[in-house]
């Protein structure tokens, strides 16, 4: 039984070398190679680790993001903006919502410096802090000791 499986692996070895000369072997092509020799997707794994033929995963040459069109270097088929927006985001069409004016975020996030964020910036800081702050000398003052 030994020397069947020496044999085996042998011709898978022989083949292997034979149909991907060049050492890389394109996606799913443990698949048929598997159903053609009849054996298992591991033991071709193993056997093509031993002859030094890999597996090459085959991505586009552009992104396939609709009307992207960019080139997509090895980042799984996309461009690099779409890859980061994926990695970070989880979603490659993440778009940043679009903040109101007057409110305490356009003010301090986006630098808009308009007078409703202006007065919403003020009125986060108030309900925030307390302001105007009080000194601690106001108890001494003669208007405040009533």
């Amino acid at each position: 039984m030994t020397t069947d499986i020496v044999s085996k692996s042998t011709r898978i070895d022989r083949i292997l070398r034979e149909r991907y000369p060049g050492g890389e072997a394109p996606t799913g092509a443990w698949t048929e190679l598997s159903a053609e020799l009849d054996c298992t997707r591991e033991l071709l794994r193993q056997r093509s680790k031993h002859v030094g033929v890999r597996m090459v995963p085959k991505f586009p040459d552009t992104c396939v993001i609709a009307d992207c069109g960019v080139a997509s270097g090895n980042s799984f088929g996309l461009c690099v903006m779409h890859y980061t927006r994926q990695r970070i985001h989880g979603d490659p069409l993440y778009k940043r919502p679009i903040v109101e004016h007057g409110t305490h975020s356009r003010y301090n996030h986006h630098g808009c410096r308009c007078a409703p964020c202006t007065a919403a910036n003020v009125v986060y800081h108030y309900d925030l802090y307390g302001w105007p702050k009080r000194s601690k000398y106001d108890h001494l003052r003669p208007e405040s000791a009533s």
